[in-house]
């Protein structure tokens, strides 16, 4: 069996259920979870490991016209796939291949893979969010930038970043799971690291951040592997924020625009090559895409 997720706290949340729910130990985990990118020559070869019979679940993770083909191999070589994900480039492909409707699993917007990962392993009937645990209604909110849920989303989340094991941290969510105490416990140990990280981005924001510019659209642009929170305010006075890192190799982009812009992160990632949501995309390039403005 192999289990692919996104390399994020949503594509673990997400495999984390699947987890639970079969019943694993850590061990199996370790042998039969992989983590996916969205950098395509990496995953390709990753997904290239299914051999044939194999059980396989993908979750929290899209394809696109340019990718389905990782997908239609698979199939190729096995029936017993279980697809989940949330992002609108996997809704756009089953429109334009409704061959892959056929694979079981469920493929929804404006729900986290974790949670519906849940939804569809633990039966909730009618995809009624509340009947899920606090904890991943907490990552759903989060992925799918809803922040309905704030200050205890951002607050869960650095307490999920701060956790040394993220299986471990997840197996006492789940093991506590209708435990509210516990959660909001949690949340407060994340309030502590948010005060740290506040000051810490306002310093790194305001000594190596630019402004570039796409396709006519202004763009404010952070060098560093970091999350929306190195924005700042300036989330919601740019049509788009970019944050990068590089591994000497390739840079890999986060996309994020404020919901009171036009702007779709998931469009134009697509273009460059990876994929996401309106709000929050990503792709990689060997280049460096977003120059400083002259």
């Amino acid at each position: 069996m192999k289990v692919f997720h996104h390399n994020d706290m949503d594509g673990y949340g997400a495999a984390h259920v699947i987890k639970k729910n079969l019943g694993l130990t850590i061990q199996m985990v370790e042998n039969d979870f992989v983590e996916v990118t969205h950098d395509i020559e990496k995953d390709r070869k990753k997904f290239g490991s299914v051999k044939d019979n194999e059980e396989v679940y993908i979750v929290d993770y899209s394809f696109t016209e340019d990718t389905h083909d990782i997908l239609a191999d698979i199939i190729k070589k096995t029936t017993k796939i279980v697809w989940i994900d949330h992002h609108q480039s996997s809704l756009d492909l089953l429109a334009n291949h409704p061959e892959y409707k056929r694979i079981p699993g469920v493929i929804k917007n404006g729900i986290s893979g974790a949670l519906l990962t849940y939804i569809h392993l633990y039966r909730v009937r009618d995809f009624d969010i509340t009947e899920a645990p606090e904890y991943l209604q907490l990552i759903s909110d989060y992925d799918c930038w809803h922040l309905k849920m704030n200050p205890r989303t951002d607050n869960f989340k650095l307490a999920y970043d701060c956790a040394p094991d993220k299986w471990k941290f997840l197996d006492d969510c789940f093991d506590n799971r209708f435990d509210s105490g516990f959660i909001m416990k949690m949340c407060e140990r994340g309030e502590i690291v948010r005060a740290y990280i506040d000051n810490e981005n306002k310093y790194y924001r305001e000594t190596y951040g630019y402004e570039s510019e796409y396709d006519g659209m202004k763009v404010f642009v952070v060098p560093k592997d970091s999350n929306s929170w190195i924005f700042g305010d300036l989330i919601e006075k740019y049509p788009m924020v970019v944050n990068y890192g590089f591994d000497g190799e390739k840079y890999v982009y986060s996309l994020y625009c404020h919901n009171k812009f036009n702007t779709n992160c998931g469009k134009i990632a697509e273009k460059l090559g990876g994929g996401g949501h309106k709000g929050a995309a990503g792709f990689t390039s060997k280049e460096l895409v977003f120059k400083k403005k002259k």
